[in-house]
């Protein structure tokens, strides 16, 4: 089942080229790429990558298809003839293409980007006509049966053109599903408008005129194929990208605290963040529509632009010109000025609920990302075992899960951190980097901050931490895991530069190892399989390390249940061995031996839920008329995954008696 995702995007934005900028937030002195920097970037790149130590014919291959899948993904600008040559070139053309490459000449990647300039002016003429046709465009767009992906590029250039066709259709449509309504002639126009602004904002960074400016973009781009062409998880970034993977993983953003979103009215605050200054002020409200900065008109400006005006540098401060809705329907200007600050962002942290049962409570943690601050005062680890504390204030704690569902990972450290909340002591990760060197990430605070039944809530989009956490928990038998057949199969560590704040570094991140658990297993490719399965809404995707470009091969190393300690010496190794073996976790085989037992009865309950039932033919791409409105409404998988837990409850009571009157 494929779905529309709508994204709220709040102070950051996604850009493909802009001039490259060192230092905190990708803020500092802009400097053009030069065709003589690429060389310089991949011997980083390559320096620190695990398997590829060279550029070769081969990369440089995966390079030309990664350039163009890069600025056409879903196959509306090339035609098939167009591309197809550089999409399988010959030994020869590689064998120049590599001479090239080291002479630092850029001719061949130039040649592709002028295809690329080509496809976006053909595109744009095509669009402008289409967009003539307004007033039969939103009755089309109504009859339209909308198709989301096409297997692959088209010869044809008719059909080339529907497919153009067919994207903004689908854009109509989705607008008017929005207004919940039909849209009179003037919001068609405004529709069409916000479409085609859009779709301007991101090839406008492709048709760079000035000759400086032009050759840094296809320089960008060349470091971006290139970089893609080493493994499923190298990417070399723009600092906007860079900044928006650093707000992920320090949960922290400079800015007045809110968050916009661009519509027909414009761009609209849609989001304030508590505390933060926009909300202090009390003057903005949400559904305010932001029409000036410092004085000047936004009304033509792209949204990428907009957000870099209101991001700024802390302690500066900002003037915003804004028209809001009066209860008399007419609009009213209004000035407010803010200034800049460092904003910790609450949001996609933890989430914390609980059910009660018998004389406790079953707690519930969701957990977005394994993230830390600079400075420590904020990480996953520490947001855990604070939502810990919280549950066991309501009542006792009797069962837990951990829903690790769309968690795509974040800091190693992290996740080895939140491992180590649930066990005493022991190896959590083993890394192998490429000169085959090993190291151990234990824990080593000799504390378990809970103990019971446990169930790890996964599915086919939990990756790389997620995935060390869920493993290891299964491996020493702390935890059962529950969903999706299995995780997403990412294995391997990644050494990144978005977070340096040397100043010194192009933003990048390198694949420079695998890590594998205290079993030995590595998750890459397989990921982590459920002990008991409960589908869920990705479960027939096709989403997963298997379906990527380039990915590392799986392998294993031996278990490491009892800590080698061949990678420490000295003082440090007799104080692992004075107080962290002695206490090392032993893997219990507990919730294990009642895995028969509570595979039965899940499946009769997910059997008997006529809800779930419903849910799983939708999932599985049933075209259905729905009896139940409702089905929905609920998490299915959360409900079934407490259900289990409260089997283990109820079962591991029943041992203990049992085993009490032996």
């Amino acid at each position: 089942m494929k779905r529309m995702v709508t994204a709220i995007i709040a102070v950051i934005m996604t850009m493909a080229a802009m001039p490259m900028a060192y230092g905190n937030d990708g803020a500092g002195e802009e400097e053009y790429l030069q065709p003589k920097d690429i060389e310089r970037i991949m011997d980083q790149l390559l320096e620190y990558h695990v398997d590829e130590k060279k550029v070769t014919a081969e990369i440089l291959k995966r390079s030309l298809k990664s350039y163009i899948e890069q600025f056409d993904p879903l196959y509306i600008y090339f035609l098939e003839s167009e591309i197809s040559f550089y999409q399988n070139p010959d030994k020869k053309f590689l064998k120049k293409m590599l001479a090239a490459y080291k002479n630092n000449e850029i001719t061949f990647y130039e040649e592709l980007h002028d295809l690329v300039c080509k496809a976006i002016k053909r595109s744009r003429a095509w669009r402008e006509e289409i967009e003539k046709e307004r007033d039969d465009i939103y009755q089309d767009a109504k009859e339209y049966n909308s198709v989301m992906e096409y297997d692959g590029y088209t010869n044809n250039s008719r059909e080339l053109k529907d497919r153009v066709r067919g994207r903004i259709l689908n854009f109509v449509k989705y607008q008017a599903q929005v207004l919940k309504r039909e849209p009179i002639e003037d919001e068609v126009k405004k529709i069409l408008s916000l479409f085609e602004r859009r779709q301007r904002d991101f090839e406008d960074r492709l048709l760079a005129e000035d000759p400086k400016e032009r050759q840094h973009v296809v320089v960008v781009s060349t470091l971006k194929a290139l970089a893609k062409s080493l493994d499923a998880h190298t990417a070399f970034f723009s600092p906007e990208e860079a900044y928006e993977m650093r707000v992920r993983l320090e949960k922290g953003v400079q800015g007045i605290g809110v968050a916009l979103q661009e519509g027909l009215e414009g761009i609209t605050i849609v989001r304030l963040m508590e505390g933060g200054p926009a909300y202090r002020s009390k003057k903005i409200e949400l559904n305010d529509n932001i029409v000036e900065i410092d004085g000047i008109s936004i009304v033509e400006m792209s949204f990428r632009n907009i957000l870099k005006l209101i991001r700024g540098q802390q302690n500066t401060e900002i003037k915003l010109g804004l028209i809001r809705e009066e209860s008399n329907g007419n609009d009213r200007f209004f000035e407010v000025r803010l200034k800049r600050e460092r904003i910790m962002i609450d949001e996609d942290r933890v989430d914390i609920s609980y059910e009660a049962f018998g004389d406790g409570i079953i707690g519930i943690l969701k957990l977005y990302a394994f993230y830390e601050n600079s400075s420590g005062t904020i990480s996953s680890e520490k947001d855990i075992r604070d939502a810990l504390r919280e549950l066991e204030s309501k009542g006792e704690l009797k069962g837990l899960v951990l829903d690790l569902r769309e968690n795509r990972g974040g800091f190693l450290m992290q996740a080895v951190k939140v491992a180590g909340l649930f066990i005493t002591n022991g190896v959590v990760v083993v890394s192998k980097y490429a000169d085959e060197e090993t190291t151990y990430l234990r824990d080593i605070d000799g504390y378990t901050y809970y103990d019971g039944p446990m169930a790890i809530l996964t599915s086919r989009a939990s990756a790389s931490a997620a995935e060390i956490v869920a493993q290891t928990l299964q491996d020493y038998g702390a935890a059962i895991v529950v969903g999706d057949e299995t995780t997403y199969g990412k294995g391997s560590i990644q050494h990144q530069t978005v977070t340096d704040k040397s100043g010194k570094s192009a933003f990048f991140k390198v694949t420079v190892g695998r890590y594998y658990t205290a079993s030995g297993k590595s998750t890459q490719i397989e990921g982590v399989k459920a002990d008991i399965i409960v589908p869920g809404i990705l479960s027939e995707e096709e989403l997963g390390e298997r379906f990527l470009d380039y990915p590392l091969s799986r392998d294993s190393v031996l278990p490491v249940f009892i800590d080698p300690l061949s990678d420490v010496d000295g003082e440090a190794k007799e104080w692992l061995w004075s107080y962290y073996m002695p206490t090392l976790e032993e893997k219990d085989s507990t919730w294990r031996e009642m895995l028969p037992k509570l595979r039965i009865n899940s499946a009769h309950r997910l059997e008997e839920n006529e809800n779930y039932q419903l849910f799983k033919k939708v999932i599985e791409g049933d075209k259905i008329v729905r009896g139940n409105d409702d089905y929905g409404i609920a998490d299915l998988q959360v409900a079934e995954a407490v259900d289990i837990v409260k089997d283990m409850v109820q079962l591991y009571s029943e041992k203990k008696l049992s085993d009490s009157e032996k």
